[in-house]
């Protein structure tokens, strides 16, 4: 008697709620109606996965915007862990004034080398997050009140460090997975200090982590 036969007890087939005795360890259906049945179900599995696999080929700009999305909530997340509670450029409340925005330091239309790095995102009312000499400077003057003038500068710089990082459509997919999973377990993460978190959570997502610097 095969070793097989020797252990082999009764399984509830894959299709219907019937039991039965498998005649191997492959076996996952009870009946030929059954095969037919999961047969078919792998196939649709295996379409819609392939469909899946395309999207990012034939919608790019929504992958990159959706990136982007969760790059700017992982942002958020980060300054309430953090304790920050105030707008990064004006400086007043971001509690209970209902939309918060991810302002960019640097304007990602002009510096899409470095649209998805942490430390160029910071929390800031939407009032002022848009591009002007005067939001630059109060989000510059934010910047060195909570993390020092050296950090400023660094910010400041960024878009000098940092090589266009060319990311493929494929890629762009894989670093959204990683993005959401992030978002999803933030809470398994101890953040105590924004500028460690951006650099460790950089360093995770993998689009800046082989960056040369100049």
């Amino acid at each position: 008697m095969s070793e097989f036969k020797k252990q082999v007890k009764q399984k509830k087939c894959n299709m219907c709620p019937t039991y039965f005795t498998p005649k191997n360890s492959l076996q996952k259906v009870c009946s030929p109606k059954c095969a037919i049945e999961y047969a078919k179900q792998q196939r649709i599995k295996k379409q819609r996965k392939e469909r899946r696999q395309k999207l990012p080929e034939l919608y790019p700009a929504k992958y990159r915007g959706l990136l982007q999305a969760e790059v700017n909530k992982l942002a958020r997340k980060i300054d309430i862990a953090c304790g920050f509670s105030t707008c990064i450029d004006c400086g007043e409340t971001l509690v209970g004034i209902g939309q918060v925005d991810a302002a960019h330091f640097h304007n990602s239309n002009n510096h899409g080398n470095i649209r998805y790095n942490l430390h160029n995102i910071h929390s800031a009312r939407s009032s002022c997050n848009f591009y002007s000499d005067s939001h630059k400077q109060g989000y510059k003057q934010g910047l060195a009140k909570r993390y020092g003038k050296v950090y400023l500068e660094r910010v400041k710089g960024l878009d000098r460090l940092y090589e266009d990082i060319k990311l493929s459509n494929k890629e762009v997919a894989e670093k959204l997975k990683i993005v959401r999973k992030i978002n999803r377990e933030f809470d398994t993460y101890k953040i105590n200090d924004g500028i460690l978190a951006r650099d460790m959570f950089n360093e995770i997502i993998g689009i800046y982590k082989c960056q040369k610097q100049k």
